[in-house]
């Protein structure tokens, strides 16, 4: 078998990809600032199509209101918001 290289994903990496074994194993991330907190960068991978050579794209996180507004309620004690809600 001639297995030029093998893609695998669902492991964190910081930069959204690394490559190892002289770039024959490369893992790819593609959610950048995993659960919120972990800051990372997100990659996908594209291959030439005439000599396969592999082109990765880094991006960051786009925070959003309503991800604003998810991190404000996972950070607040319950009791706080409650008291801020006037129950």
């Amino acid at each position: 078998m001639n297995l030029a290289m093998l893609v695998r994903s669902h492991e964190m990496k910081q930069n959204g990809y690394e490559e190892e074994a002289g770039g024959r194993v490369v893992t790819i991330f593609s959610a950048p600032n995993y659960c919120d907190q972990m800051g990372n960068k997100g990659a996908f991978i594209r291959f030439n199509g005439k000599d396969m050579k592999p082109k990765y794209t880094q991006f960051d996180a786009v925070v959003s209101e309503l991800g604003i507004y998810f991190n404000f309620l996972r950070n607040t004690p319950r009791s706080l918001l409650w008291l801020m809600l006037g129950a």
